[in-house]
């Protein structure tokens, strides 16, 4: 029962708190990547959005509001994509998130994979100067094939734990780009 109450008081830390805890009760290995944006946590989950979710692979069906909730999307070698909720920043000290899953993992042989993306403001940065701490958390369970063939989903784990660096370093790119001062 404590375990309960402990995952509650932690879920409380979440604009959507059920995506917090549907993620903590999923099965499955887990990964993690984190990327330190120079950023205001609207903009980097907005930038998320645009940059990362909906300009990567091609619209399957189209997701409604600020955060595409409901957007999937086909990505290389036939790996389905759906962003299944979104806790948006509400000007409390509550984490934005996004939550995804894999409806169809293609070559990478997964039975099943949840990710879960968290916008945490970075209370050390002056208000002039934002940065926004982006955790990109993933759980996935191996098909009994890709057990066999991808070692027991190390590899999968491997290629996800790539993308996800690349994808985050990219956005912290982005950030960059738009602090550069103009030549004159």
């Amino acid at each position: 029962m404590a375990t309960g109450d402990g995952n509650e008081v932690a879920a409380a830390r979440y604009v959507d708190a059920q995506a917090y805890e549907a993620y903590g009760d999923h099965d499955g290995q887990e990964l993690t990547v984190s990327q330190l944006v120079s950023g205001s946590v609207d903009a980097t989950l907005d930038a998320w959005v645009q940059h990362e979710w909906l300009a990567r692979g091609s619209t399957l069906t189209p997701g409604v509001g600020r955060a595409c909730v409901g957007h999937r999307r086909l990505l290389p070698l036939g790996v389905e994509e759906e962003l299944v909720s979104a806790g948006l920043p509400d000007g409390s000290s509550k984490i934005p998130s996004v939550c995804y899953k894999i409806r169809k993992s293609g070559p990478l042989l997964l039975q099943d994979h949840v990710a879960f993306v968290q916008f945490v403001a970075d209370p050390s940065a002056p208000r002039s100067q934002p940065k926004t701490l982006v955790l990109w958390t993933s759980k996935l369970t191996p098909s009994m094939m890709g057990s066999v063939l991808l070692c027991g989903g190390s590899l999968a784990r491997m290629v996800l734990r790539a993308a996800l660096s690349q994808s985050l370093t990219a956005l912290a790119a982005l950030f960059q780009q738009q602090q550069k001062p103009k030549s004159s």
